[in-house]
């Protein structure tokens, strides 16, 4: 056994499921003493490049054990049983910031998306600085803290690339690709800068301001606007890279303070209290402590509710129909 290997044995893991697909769940569970977040894999299900990509995730992850960031996900280790592969790593209560951002009934001030922008630059200046390329940062790739800090998570299409080095492979989400990515053209960390900015309307790979002043919000910072256009510039070349988008986001940062004085509170139309991950975002965003999460995770709750991951027809089930989404895409070429 190495640092980064878990025993089936002592992994307790909830029936609530995160998310599924056609090879993978991703359930709530403890290991150690901790919450925990564990991916279940059926390896007999993957075809050889989808493996590749999870070897390559758990290898990054892995490296990046030894050099612990507040803004990357942390990894606790990976373990086997029979056809299984157990992903574990730290439990983010907040869930992903695509969901938060998604649902109309939460209203975050520009001062609070400013800090989660600038948390989002730090983990992806982190990743670089290590040689890193994420090639699939999404709000859905990003996981809110408790106290709002944006952990990066999901390093299936993470490459270490040389900073002088380019790549081909056509992967990542395609509402988030960058031009050159969806052309086959080589790319390098450039890519990623795109990646940072949700998808604006284009013609043409190019941006039609016309039609994106229609969308802007009236009370997003110009600045701000300026510089998320800037990251989705067509030429890699003209995108600027993560040291400068801090620095400028610092800049817009110190002026919204001065506009959100005293700040703007987060508004909570109608959370849905049946619903769990609506729970635990409303005591995120409401600043209750902690430790009132921490009451469903009681080692005695998780083990009742535990699943036996000897009987692996669970993940044969058939699947339900799901509403469409944006598609991920990878190749054979690594």
């Amino acid at each position: 056994m190495d640092n980064y290997s878990v025993d089936p044995n002592k992994l307790q893991v909830e029936e609530l499921e995160f998310s599924k697909g056609s090879f993978s769940r991703v359930y709530k569970g403890w290991y150690l003493d901790r919450s925990v977040c564990v991916k279940v894999i059926r390896k007999d299900m993957l075809d050889p490049d989808l493996l590749v990509f999870i070897n390559r995730e758990i290898d990054i992850l892995k490296d990046l054990f030894s050099k612990t960031h507040k803004n990357i996900v942390e990894f606790i280790g990976v373990g086997e049983r029979e056809s299984l592969l157990f992903l574990v790593t730290e439990l983010v209560h907040g869930g992903d910031l695509g969901s938060i951002l998604r649902d109309s009934s939460i209203q975050l001030p520009w001062l609070l998306k400013l800090h989660i922008a600038r948390s989002i630059a730090e983990g992806m200046r982190f990743l670089h600085s290590k040689n890193i390329m994420h090639r699939d940062l999404k709000s859905n790739n990003l996981l809110v803290g408790d106290d709002w800090t944006i952990k990066i998570c999901d390093f299936g299409f993470a490459k270490s690339l040389n900073p002088t080095s380019l790549t081909n492979t056509i992967c990542g989400t395609d509402e988030w690709m960058s031009p050159e990515v969806i052309l086959g053209m080589p790319y390098n960390y450039s890519a990623d800068f795109y990646r940072l900015e949700e998808r604006l309307p284009q013609n043409n790979f190019d941006i039609d301001l016309e039609e994106l002043e229609k969308i802007r919000p009236e009370e997003c910072p110009e600045e701000f606007w300026k510089l998320a256009l800037k990251c989705c510039s067509y030429y890699p070349k003209d995108r600027p890279d993560f040291d400068s988008i801090i620095d400028s986001i610092d800049d817009i940062i110190t002026v919204q303070e001065s506009v959100e004085f005293p700040p703007t509170p987060i508004i909570i139309k109608d959370p849905n209290f049946n619903d769990q991950n609506a729970l635990e975002n409303w005591f995120m965003l409401s600043n209750l402590p902690g430790d009132i999460l921490d009451d469903s995770f009681e080692m005695d709750n998780v083990k009742e509710e535990s699943i036996d991951f000897s009987d692996e027809e669970k993940f044969d089930e058939e699947e339900e129909e799901e509403p469409p989404r944006s598609r991920r895409w990878y190749c054979s070429i690594c």
